[in-house]
């Protein structure tokens, strides 16, 4: 493979590499993104094998330019659609299209500056849309491979310059004018200057002092998800497509600060809905008296209960809902942003408006405790106690009349506890409505839903009719069914479980782990009434169908999310904390423990130094501690006297211009007359030049002066110095007699036309 090749060869991978990073985790659903790689890939085979050839052709410009039009058209139409309806990314796909537009095209000069420009802005736009899983790999692809590219074009632009090669740019790339430039030494030296940069840019990286919490990158693409949304609407027909994004990264804690893993069933709760009304539930209004999280539970935390510490890093969206498992006993901010704010009336955690961005905090929980603390629990006599017991009414007008619904969900949750012994408490009332939603036989979980009939209500349809739902048919229906028994309930948004990554030791949870549950108001065995987690989903069937989102990937799930954990918490988030954390404490904890080493140390030598020369009289200089003390002197100040004498001669040498090379060996006098007599006419070799640099610069210099007949002079003394030193060659007397003999013609030459002397 010749220079130009292997530039176009870089140049179109960095291409590559741009529309991967733009891709991101873009929902399955999207066609534009996903052919953004191959689009490119596919125009840059066709620009190498039919537009870069000699002779080749590429798209002409009165082509070229109506396709421009046509990209910008694409561009506003895939803004406009329902499926993508932002600015950003239609710009980095529109930036992909003129990517090809202008590949396909006969390059000219500067046409590679331009294809990278629209590269990293095309990774600009992938950074600012949000990093998948191989984000870093592909970002550190991209670098190495525009890095190669512009040096590659470099010389090949200065072999074009310098007469080297007559092929242009546009007519393919010639000549070869680098010949065994690709060698084994071009590579080790290459990758070693890789591992050097990398080394430096990630020490400088860690190093660099942090002011503020650390990067917060807003997605302007976001979109409320499942999960994360105040209101979830029931009815819908079709499939629900699950996603593999991801949405956290936990790093769990146990009392001692060891990685725990957290239980595969850990509820993260989000968001509670109460109000439901033709197939749709929303939340609570007004949300309750919001207090700041780091003051919860502070009566709680005294009473010694088994505490798990987890760090929780949320992905950019634009919903204000965290997520945590209840109970909550504490909670912070450890990256930039406000610290969350915890509401009294439904217990869920929220960050502030503008906390946008990745949000790092942490949370204190009690697992297995009935008790959420500071929660308001709302009694009978409190007009929001009926909110909890509400059931559907009549339909909106033009539709048929919900009236029955109350009484067949009341008569549906009568014959079902009828079949468990009619239990009268409401702890037992609801388990008993849990089981019998759970069973399999019963109710089947699944993610394909059909048209609700004429006239029905999605739960009315789910308990009646199909059979068949999703997590959220399940949650709706317990729900309703526990207030038509008269259990207050009410449904929860949140995640449940996660994909632990053992390399990491964290918990990745993704939108296909997004879960509704139901929380009733129930007495614990304390006679106090709490909010306590019923699930009535099948366990086996949501986890299998959760199984299959990504199962393609899952060989390199692992690395890929560990790769990611690496760059979410230690590159984007790595912020004042952190850095204290990973970097200056370990620092000062070493230099304290040296320092510590140190005094040790310095004490010893100290009480050694008093013993050496502690001489009471002159007789006592006669012993064997006298007999050392002498010794060290005398070695000492030997030691000194050659350190002298070295720099001594170093600087002699600089001062005849020998640029620290070593002139003084025996048989070397014509080499050193030649660099005196030169030096002696205003040249002088530069510590930056080699001797045979030097050399020819002086024979243009002899040049320049019309002594035509000796101008190789300065060049064969330094070969034949050269071979004295370091060949190892014998002084032949006949070659050092006729470098003297033109070495005199040289000096009678020179001193003949210099002012003040006669030939």
């Amino acid at each position: 493979m010749t220079t130009g090749h292997f530039h176009r060869a870089c140049l179109y991978l960095a291409l590559t590499f741009a529309a991967l990073v733009l891709v991101g985790e873009h929902p399955e659903e999207e066609f534009v993104p996903f052919m953004s790689p191959a689009i490119v890939a596919i125009g840059s085979i066709l620009a190498w094998t039919v537009v870069d050839r000699p002779g080749g052709r590429g798209l002409p410009a009165a082509l070229a330019n109506p396709l421009g039009l046509l990209a910008v058209g694409l561009a506003y139409l895939e803004y406009e659609s329902n499926r993508v309806n932002n600015l950003i990314p239609a710009l980095g796909h529109l930036l992909i299209y003129l990517q090809v537009i202008k590949v396909l095209q006969p390059k000219k000069k500067g046409d590679d500056w331009y294809l990278l420009t629209l590269s990293l802005v095309v990774v600009l736009v992938g950074s600012y849309i949000g990093q998948g899983d191989f984000f870093a790999v592909l970002l550190l692809g991209w670098i190495m491979t525009s890095l190669l590219a512009l040096m590659l074009g470099h010389l090949e632009h200065e072999a074009q310059r310098a007469g080297l090669t007559e092929g242009q740019v546009h007519e393919g790339p010639g000549p070869d004018p680098y010949r065994g430039l690709f060698d084994g030494g071009f590579l080790a030296t290459a990758s070693l200057v890789v591992l050097w940069t990398l080394g430096f840019g990630l020490a400088t990286f860690l190093a660099t002092p942090r002011l503020g919490g650390g990067t917060t990158t807003p997605l302007a693409g976001a979109s409320p998800m499942s999960g994360f949304s105040e209101e979830v609407q029931l009815g819908r027909m079709g499939e629900v497509l699950e996603n593999d994004a991801v949405v956290m990264t936990i790093e769990s804690f146990d009392s001692a600060g060891n990685r725990v893993q957290p239980d595969e069933e850990t509820h993260w709760r989000g968001i509670s809905l109460v109000n439901y009304r033709d197939g749709k539930w929303s939340r609570e209004s007004p949300a309750g008296r919001p207090i700041a999280a780091s003051g919860v539970g502070s009566e709680a935390r005294t009473r010694g209960t088994h505490v798990v510490r987890h760090r929780i890093k949320l992905e950019p969206s634009r919903t204000q809902p965290i997520f945590a498992p209840r109970p909550v006993l504490r909670a912070k901010v450890t990256g930039t942003g406000n610290d969350p704010r915890f509401s009294t009336q439904d217990a869920t955690l929220s960050r502030g408006p503008n906390d946008g961005g990745y949000y790092e905090y942490e949370v204190w929980t009690a697992p297995g405790s009935l008790f959420q603390p500071d929660e308001e629990v709302p009694t009978e006599d409190q007009p929001r106690y009926g909110r909890f017991l509400s059931l559907p009414g009549l339909t909106a007008p033009g539709r048929a009349p919900r009236s029955q619904l109350k009484e067949r969900l009341e008569g549906f949750a009568r014959r079902v506890l009828a079949e468990r012994g009619n239990p009268k408490a409401a702890l037992d009332r609801a388990q008993a409505l849990e089981s019998y939603l759970r069973d399999g036989r019963r109710y089947q979980y699944t993610l394909q839903l059909d048209r609700v009939r004429d006239g029905s209500d999605p739960v009315e349809d789910f308990l009646f009719n199909t059979k068949k739902g999703h997590c959220e048919y399940f949650a709706s229906a317990l729900t309703l069914l526990l207030r038509a028994s008269g259990v207050p309930a009410r449904l929860v948004n949140g995640f449940k479980g996660g994909d632990w990554n053992s390399l990491s030791s964290t918990t990745v949870v993704r939108q296909k782990h997004a879960h509704s549950w139901v929380e009733a108001l129930v007495q614990d065995d304390d006679g106090q009434a709490r909010w306590l987690e019923f699930d009535p989903t099948p366990p086996d069937e949501r986890r299998l169908s959760v199984s299959q989102v990504g199962r393609s990937t899952f060989r390199i799930r692992l690395v890929s999310d560990f790769l990611r954990y690496i760059w979410v918490y230690y590159v984007v988030g790595f912020n004042a904390e952190r850095q204290r954390r990973v970097l200056y404490e370990p620092v000062m904890q070493v230099i304290r423990k040296a320092g510590d080493g140190y005094k040790v140390l310095i004490e010893e030598v100290d009480r050694l130094i008093n013993w050496l020369f502690d001489f009471p009289d002159y007789s006592s200089l006669f012993s064997f501690r006298g007999f050392l003390v002498t010794v060290g002197l005398m070695l000492l100040l030997a030691g000194l006297t050659w350190v002298v004498r070295r720099i001594a001669a170093t600087w002699r040498r600089w001062r005849r211009g020998g640029a620290g090379d070593d002139i003084t060996l025996p048989g070397a006098a014509f080499y050193r007359r030649t660099v005196l007599l030169l030096a002696e006419f205003g040249l002088k070799r530069a510590s930056s030049e080699t001797p045979r640099e030097f050399g020819r610069r002086a024979g243009m210099f002899l040049f320049s002066r019309d002594v035509d007949d000796l101008t190789d002079l300065p060049v064969d003394a330094t070969d034949e110095y050269y071979g004295l030193r370091f060949g190892e060659e014998e002084l032949d007397p006949e070659r050092v007699g006729a470098l003297e003999t033109r070495l005199d013609a040289l000096e009678s030459e020179l001193r003949g036309r210099k002012p003040g002397h006669t030939a």
